[in-house]
């Protein structure tokens, strides 16, 4: 009987939790391509970003 009413204690502990530990899905911005090439090549060959001031 303890038992059980341990493991509820536990159970609802961690779903409330979960509950307030939840986060929203940011989308993707939608680049033009060139833009999006650019900003891939600096990622994938670790470049520096050109200064275009």
């Amino acid at each position: 009987m303890k038992i059980s009413r341990l493991l509820a204690i536990v159970f609802a502990s961690l779903v409330l939790i979960i509950q307030g530990v939840s986060a929203h899905i940011v989308p993707p911005e939608n680049l033009h391509p060139l833009a999006a090439s650019y900003r891939r090549a600096m990622f994938i060959l670790n470049l520096n970003p050109v200064v275009w001031e």
